[in-house]
């Protein structure tokens, strides 16, 4: 393993370029992190993958995430392993947002949980992942933090059926139930739909953000700091709620309210940003 990181690092400089040599360690790393992680050998997959972690690797962040969420060579921290994951996920790494959305899909007790859920299902499901894709289109079958819209699950049974046996399944079921048009209309209407939907919504909500601050900077910022130290104080409840270790205890209500912060501050932050 070690010649191979010093044969990429040789080829590298040949050509001159330094990124190139870090780009390369990086990569036998992260290979190296994630071979043992599959192979249960938890030691070997900390020590490859927590300086790719350091320096933002998304790869190594959703890896290290699940270790900790699930107490694999180290000790459980739920928290920590999420914050790694929605790190990973934050920038765009597929694979950390279907994680993330699982995740939230899985404790989802309220409406703002479930929305939540959507959003990064749905920001891996245009990315062509076909488990997101699967479970997106469960939810909008079933109503599940969206409105029901069987065209919409047929869209997204068709696209993950092309791998996943569930999804074929749930698309020959949901036909049953369906119209030969509707059939037709999902047949023709792209993934693309849904990313498009998604900032649309995005949009509605700044807007509607913005009538309540009344559009004045001034306030805005006053809220940006109230706002921010609330969520403060959501987070701090969540953690002395959860405690040192993860009992399985949803803390519905500490989770409720830090969603409920997390939007007031996105929706003041996006005002600041458009309008002043």
């Amino acid at each position: 393993m070690r010649i191979q990181k010093i044969k990429n690092c040789f080829l590298s400089v040949s050509f001159g370029f330094l990124l190139t040599v870090y780009c390369s360690l990086a990569y036998a790393d992260y290979t190296a992190g994630k071979n043992a992680f599959d192979n249960h050998d938890y030691a070997i997959a900390l020590k490859e993958l927590i300086p790719l972690v350091k320096q933002g690797d998304p790869r190594a962040q959703r890896i290290v995430g699940k270790m900790y969420r699930g107490g694999y060579g180290v000790e459980a921290d739920m928290l920590r392993g999420t914050s790694l994951i929605h790190k990973a996920a934050n920038k765009g790494f597929a694979p950390a947002q279907y994680d993330l959305g699982m995740i939230f899909y899985s404790v989802a007790v309220t409406k703002a949980i479930y929305t939540k859920a959507v959003k990064w299902l749905t920001e891996a499901a245009v990315q062509g992942h076909l488990e997101a894709q699967f479970y997106l289109g469960k939810m909008y079958r079933d109503g599940d933090g969206v409105e029901a819209d069987d065209v919409k699950a047929l869209v997204l049974f068709n696209a993950a059926g092309k791998k996943i046996k569930m999804a074929r399944g749930a698309r020959e079921q949901l036909i049953k139930r369906m119209s030969k048009g509707d059939v037709s209309r999902a047949k023709n209407m792209k993934m693309s739909v849904f990313k498009k939907q998604a900032k649309i919504k995005t949009f509605a909500e700044s807007n509607k953000t913005v009538k309540d601050v009344k559009g004045k900077c001034g306030e805005a910022g006053k809220e940006l700091y109230v706002s921010s130290r609330k969520l403060e104080d959501a987070a701090n409840s969540l953690k002395k709620c959860v405690g040192e270790d993860w009992t399985g205890d949803l803390c519905t209500s500490e989770i409720d309210e830090l969603n409920k912060m997390y939007e007031q501050l996105n929706g003041v932050t996006e005002i600041l940003r458009q309008h002043c």
